[in-house]
């Protein structure tokens, strides 16, 4: 199932967001990034001059997770223009109901079961 099919990442474009860090703890991953908002978002404003998309700071958490393998790329992170490291994108995140979630990209690899996932937006 793709994300972009679920309720709960409605508003969310996660393929031209940034990854700022990832979290791995015991039962919890928390990726920050700053996500692209769509239309759909509540927040959702026209692009900054000089910006393709909406963007806004956002959690996504995945919570009461097990059997976490995270791989890290090893890629060291680049400065953007925002003054923010920037570990890439995600560039696939597909969801195998009822809990299971696969995201790729520049940063690396998770594959987990998670019986709480969602985005939590801290701002612009």
């Amino acid at each position: 199932m793709k994300y972009e099919d679920d309720p709960r990442f409605c508003g969310y474009y996660f393929e031209d967001s940034y990854v700022l860090s990832v979290h791995v703890g015991v039962s919890q991953v928390v990726f920050e990034l700053l996500v692209v908002w769509t239309e759909k978002h509540p927040d959702y404003h026209p692009p900054s001059p000089g910006e393709q998309y909406c963007y806004g700071r956002s959690h996504l958490w995945f919570k009461n997770a097990s059997e976490i393998e995270y791989a890290p790329s090893g890629r060291a992170p680049s400065w953007d223009a925002n003054d923010h490291w920037d570990y890439g994108n995600i560039d696939s995140f597909v969801i195998d109901p009822p809990h299971g979630y696969t995201l790729d990209g520049e940063w690396g690899r998770l594959k987990l079961n998670a019986l709480n996932a969602f985005v939590k937006d801290i701002g612009l």
